[in-house]
């Protein structure tokens, strides 16, 4: 929306039990694009709401959550709107670098998975208003193995959006 959440009513997780959502009166990126005109597509995680994100202006919604599907899906989408005349917005959100859900403590795994690995490669700061101990620095590693496998997939949708031409567009 281009507002501060909270002027635009959402505060917070839009997850249940939370449940935060955008009041009303919000016109949502993809609401507005897709009334001027363009193609909207949402990929993966749209935080901003728990409601159909039809609701808010997305006509296509392709699922997945993790950043490797996200990435791929997105890929698939980019190769089959490159040639259209119809100007296109795709969101793409991933669960990493969020906890995954599981059987861990507080129902949670972490920030890695099967696929995720912690990174140290650059050694692990601890900002000063965190305990600096072995978890901390273990979950830090885990939140920096996350953001770099994101990056990567990320890193194909670039490649992909250079190789067809599409990334000064």
């Amino acid at each position: 929306t281009g507002r501060y959440p909270h002027d635009n009513g959402d505060m917070g997780l839009t997850n249940e039990p939370l449940a935060w959502e955008l009041y009303s009166t919000e016109k949502h990126l993809a609401g507005v694009l897709r009334d001027a005109g363009y193609r909207t597509a949402a990929v993966g995680i749209v935080h901003e709401t728990h409601k159909p994100v039809e609701h808010w202006g997305y006509e296509e919604c392709y699922g997945g959550s993790r950043a490797v599907s996200v990435a791929d899906n997105t890929i698939k989408l980019l190769k089959e709107r490159a040639s259209d005349q119809q100007p296109f917005y795709i969101s793409a959100g991933t669960i990493e670098p969020h906890r995954i859900l599981g059987k861990g403590e507080h129902g949670y795994l972490g920030f890695v998975g099967d696929d995720i690995q912690p990174d140290t490669s650059k050694g692990v700061h601890v900002p000063g208003y965190l305990k600096d101990d072995e978890g901390t620095r273990e979950e830090l590693a885990e939140i920096q193995g996350a953001v770099q496998h994101m990056d990567e997939q990320f890193g194909r949708v670039m490649k992909e959006l250079e190789k067809l031409g599409l990334r000064d567009n």
